[in-house]
């Protein structure tokens, strides 16, 4: 009789442990199905014509540069 008890109590502790571990992984998974960051915009480098992020890129004379050795150099 111990041993049918004893083999119980196995089933049910593996059970347990992946009923648990089911559970926690549609959690993760929804975290990961949230909206997207909306994308960055992109100018283009006065200089070379080259699509640069707005927060990378270099500002002078009102216009955007991809580096600042393009914003030294000017529209070509």
């Amino acid at each position: 009789m111990f041993k049918v008890i004893l083999l119980i109590l196995a089933i049910l502790l593996v059970y347990w442990f992946f009923w648990g571990q089911r559970k926690k992984n549609p959690a993760d998974s929804s975290a990961d199905k949230s909206a997207p960051a909306s994308p960055e915009k992109m100018v283009i480098c006065a200089h070379c014509q080259l699509h640069v992020p707005e927060s990378e890129c270099v500002m002078a004379d009102g216009r955007h540069y991809c580096s600042d050795e393009h914003a030294r150099l000017g529209q070509s």
